[in-house]
Order: C-alpha cells, then sequence, then structure tokens
C-alpha cells in the first residue's frame, strides 16, 4: 500500500495495523497523523515523512518501528499517553505541550530530540546516533539511560538553563583526536 501522493495529510482516526507480509510505503512529502493505536507486523516505509501520533486517548505503538520500519520524523501531540511496546527508532523526535510519552525499552534518534511535554524513560536506553545533535526541553527531562559515542568531533547540545537527569547510566564518549564537545544553546550560560 503506498499513500497517494496528491493528498495532503493521511489523517488515521482510529487503529493503524500493518499485517505480516504487507508494507505500507507513507508519502515523505506529507504527513501522516494516526490518533489510534499502530501495530506494524510487517513493513512501514516512512521515507523522511512526519508521523504524528496525536491520541486525545492512550495510544499504544507496538512491532517493528527500526530498520526498514524506522520512522521518518515523529511528533508526539494529544493529551493521550503514547506507549511504545517495542524498539523504535526514528530521524527526529518530538514532544509537544500537553503529550506525555512512556519510551521503549530502545529508542534511536539520528536527528534532534525535543521534549515540551512528558518524557517517562521507561527503563530504557536512548542512543543518539546523527551528527551534532540537539536535546532540547522545556523543563527538566529525565532519562534512564543515554548514550552518543562518536568516532570523529562532533557537538551535543542541550537547552540552556534547564536540567538534565539519568536514573541509569550517561554513556558520552569521542576518541583521541576525535572529541564529543558538550554545548549549551546558549553560549556562557549553563544547561
Amino acid at each position: 500500500v503506498t499513500a497517494a501522493t496528491n493528498a495532503t495529510t493521511l489523517d488515521v482516526n482510529g487503529t493503524t495495523t500493518i499485517a505480516t507480509n504487507t508494507t505500507f510505503v507513507a508519502n515523505s512529502a506529507n504527513p501522516l497523523t494516526i490518533a489510534g493505536n499502530f501495530t506494524n507486523s510487517g513493513i512501514f516505509t516512512a521515507g523522511t515523512g512526519t508521523t504524528t501520533f496525536d491520541g486525545a486517548s492512550a495510544q499504544t505503538l507496538q512491532g517493528s518501528m527500526t530498520g526498514a520500519s524506522a520512522f521518518g520524523n515523529v511528533v508526539m501531540s494529544g493529551a493521550g499517553e503514547k506507549t511504545f511496546s517495542n524498539a523504535a527508532s526514528t530521524t527526529n523526535f518530538s514532544i509537544l505541550s500537553g503529550a506525555s510519552v512512556v519510551a521503549p525499552s530502545a529508542l534511536t534518534v539520528i536527528g534532534n530530540l525535543s521534549n515540551d511535554g512528558t518524557f517517562t524513560a521507561n527503563g530504557g536506553l536512548v542512543t543518539l546516533t546523527g551528527t551534532n545533535q540537539t536535546i532540547s526541553t522545556v523543563a527538566t527531562t529525565t532519562f534512564y539511560s543515554l548514550t552518543k559515542r562518536v568516532t570523529t568531533t562532533d557537538t551535543l547540545t542541550f537547552t540552556a538553563g534547564k536540567e538534565y537527569e539519568f536514573a541509569g547510566t550517561l554513556t558520552l564518549s569521542g576518541t583521541a583526536g576525535n572529541l564529543l564537545l558538550l554545548r549549551s544553546s546558549a553560549s556562557g550560560t549553563y544547561w
């Protein structure tokens, strides 16, 4: 199944299920919005598009959400708590104000991570794999474990004046001559 290229938004107000032996190809040029549960037993090809989970009621995201089924950009909005039941990978990951997310056991983010809502770490590991990434927040964000390892010089930027807590393990590493630089979003202001 391929989302139409002429649609401005594919808005699913119920449950989205991708069955075994089925491939759903999202339209990279137009967003996909899901208000119900998301189950992927097949392949979800997100491309570079944005998938928004905007349910006013609780939503569960389960099944394959890594590898060939990794998300493009993900936006969490709406009052319903969004709970990951399986590991997930995404480019940019944004939690908007009023949204609440229960993290999976493993969340890989290639782009930026933005938390303007509630992020429940759930004992999981967040792995940052991109270059020049930013973790932004409007309040304290608590991770269980966070990892970013680099083999070429790179920068990880945190929101100025905000707190980040780690209940498990924080792993930040570079190599000799190739440092991971930690920066504030505002020069001269602590994060």
